[in-house]
């Protein structure tokens, strides 16, 4: 499936794309509460990850780099509004949401010639559950429950 759309939904997760030019795009993740993405990657996406509002704490390369308890703890802490985080296409990324839920951009350039998708299609490691697991059309993808994934599965 192509995401000709501009607003497609990955399990629980609405991906709305604000921008497709070329081989760039740019879409808004609103992500529910209480919500764990597993550590993955994007073979064919260098992307910049911005952070825009809610509680969510951000991994890459096996730690949490944004403050949990900035991020997480009160939603009104403007520190990290806009804070970006790079992630190359072998970096290993994932993220764990609060009980407030959270928002933030994708900045994606997409490379080996692979049309620009739904971000979500382009994904290495664990889905986020098996709806997920049936729109991956390059890389790896693993099956998995998002009842069964914890914190520790965003590492």
């Amino acid at each position: 499936m192509h995401f000709d759309a501009p607003i497609s939904k990955i399990g629980a997760v609405d991906a709305s794309r604000l921008l497709r030019e070329g081989a760039f795009q740019v879409q808004l993740f609103s992500v529910p509460a209480n919500y764990v993405i597993p550590a993955h990657t994007h073979p064919n996406v260098d992307s910049f990850e911005v952070y825009i509002e809610g509680q969510i704490k951000f991994s890459h390369r096996g730690r949490f780099v944004f403050n949990a308890a900035e991020t997480v703890a009160s939603g009104k802490n403007t520190s990290y509004y806009w804070r970006m985080l790079r992630v190359k296409p072998d970096d290993i990324h994932g993220a764990v949401v609060g009980p407030r839920g959270a928002r933030f951009l994708s900045i994606q350039h997409w490379l080996n010639g692979v049309d620009p998708d739904c971000v979500a299609c382009d994904y290495t490691g664990p889905v986020m559950d098996i709806s997920h697991l049936q729109l991956v059309k390059t890389g790896v993808p693993e099956a998995r429950n998002q009842a069964d994934l914890t914190e520790r599965d965003a590492l």
